[in-house]
């Protein structure tokens, strides 16, 4: 277990994650700053604490105002660990702020900054990275987490589409605007839950990551361009799911985390051309 909490690597996959979050962060509080102030508005509420008090004019806006700026600093690399722990907070905030904010990207973009608040992300393409030495390497274990909570995702996105409503076709042909005959909408929600299935498998397996990548990437340009309605917010949980591809693809071979190794080696794994040797 030490081995995995002390491995350092390559800082480029997750500097990759942190610019993809930054936008899906922007993207997720427009969204629930648009939820909020509609309720401040006068749309009913449905507080998830009735005690907490409910949105106001003033208050949506100074959330948005805090949520642009820690995504901002987040695509700069600018004091990420910080901007990442405040976008996390200002999501959760809105998820507690009223239960009509909740979707499973709004969630899946809280987790994943969280995690990346610990996972030096400013270290390369970012203002941060011109205080970084050339061979600085990152924490892994935070990468672990948000590989793991993407894959989670996608099992449970595929279970929950295996009933005969989703499997009808149904749902597709609503939701989409192309005009296809029904057994095509039937075909392509088993093609949908197979893909997600095989991307919560196959993303941890190294002969078969990069062709769940390449799955992966066809999955939500399918469901962007596919889906006739919130183009803007669908595009944003791609962003979210996508930012740990790369992580995937230079993660280090998990049956080396939990060996024993001699102090010498464990003292070299921080060294920049240790690590990329340990990549699979």
């Amino acid at each position: 277990m030490s081995d995995a909490l002390d491995l350092r690597v390559d800082p480029r996959p997750v500097a990759f994650a942190r610019i993809l979050l930054s936008f899906a962060l922007g993207v997720t509080v427009l969204e629930a700053s648009a939820v909020l102030g509609s309720i401040a508005a006068g749309k009913l509420q449905y507080p998830v604490f009735p005690a907490l008090p409910g949105p106001t004019p003033f208050g949506v806006q100074v959330y948005l105002v805090v949520g642009l700026i820690a995504a901002v600093c987040l695509l700069v690399g600018l004091l990420t660990g910080a901007a990442a722990a405040t976008g996390s907070v200002a999501l959760a905030a809105a998820l507690l702020w009223d239960q009509q904010t909740y979707s499973s990207h709004h969630l899946l973009a809280t987790l994943l900054l969280a995690y990346l608040a610990f996972a030096e992300a400013g270290r390369r393409w970012g203002v941060g990275a011109l205080r970084s030495p050339p061979g600085a390497t990152v924490r892994w274990w935070p990468q672990a987490l948000m590989m793991t909570q993407v894959t989670a995702l996608y099992l449970f996105a595929a279970l929950s589409k295996i009933n005969p409503r989703f499997l009808s076709g149904h749902p597709l042909q609503e939701w989409m605007w192309i005009d296809w005959p029904l057994w095509m909408f039937q075909s392509l929600a088993f093609a949908t839950v197979v893909t997600e299935l095989f991307l919560a498998v196959a993303l941890w397996i190294p002969r078969l990551r990069a062709f769940a990548v390449v799955a992966g990437v066809g999955l939500h340009a399918g469901i962007v361009i596919g889906l006739a309605e919130q183009t803007l917010v669908l595009t944003g949980f791609a962003a979210a799911s996508m930012s740990t591809y790369w992580l995937f693809l230079s993660r280090p071979p998990l049956g080396n985390l939990f060996r024993s190794r001699p102090p010498a080696a464990q003292a070299s794994s921080a060294a920049p051309a240790d690590a990329a040797h340990t990549l699979d």
